[in-house]
């Protein structure tokens, strides 16, 4: 019984079908395909950084770095700036106090309340007393539920650096 199925399926099936489907597929047309566009060579961009300094490397007091230290114009009747202008400046402290917003306060382990500020693309940084906010060298001194106190250092017009102070504000409900 097992041998007669087996020569069932040895017979010789009717294929007109599909000879027919495949006629009919290969009178059609080929349809125009454009051809594909020709590759532009873009010259090779040479990137030289011997004139930059050495990431790797520790920055020493007397190399000049533009992206993190002041432009210092002083009076002499000024005195010396501050140490703190020298210091690499981070995360928010490239940013304008004005583009942060205040979202909210978290109590801290300590008990200390820390800040929540978000910048313009809506990401949050969490900032306790003493951090560094804002382009004018902002240290946060205290943090409320409402707002934030801030003291900044600015140059007024003879170059010399005084303490200015300044506050962001959680916003009412609804703003």
């Amino acid at each position: 019984m097992g041998l007669t199925v087996v020569l069932v399926g040895c017979g010789e099936p009717d294929m007109s079908d599909l000879k027919e489907y495949i006629n009919r597929i290969n009178q059609r047309e080929n349809p125009q395909v454009d051809p594909i566009p020709a590759i532009t060579l873009v010259p090779p961009v040479v990137y030289n950084q011997n004139h930059l300094r050495d990431p790797f490397r520790p920055i020493s007091g007397n190399e000049e770095n533009q992206n993190t230290t002041a432009q210092i114009v002083l009076d002499p009747a000024c005195g010396t700036p501050p140490d703190i202008i020298y210091r690499n400046r981070y995360g928010l402290e490239k940013m304008p106090l004005d583009s942060l917003t205040m979202v909210g306060t978290l109590a801290g382990g300590s008990g200390d309340l820390q800040v929540v500020l978000e910048d313009t693309e809506g990401l949050t940084h969490v900032v306790k007393v003493g951090d560094f906010v804002g382009q004018h060298y902002g240290r946060v001194e205290y943090i409320t539920q409402a707002k934030v106190e801030i003291t900044e250092l600015r140059q007024d017009d003879r170059g010399c650096w005084r303490e200015q102070p300044a506050q962001i504000v959680l916003p009412e409900p609804g703003r």
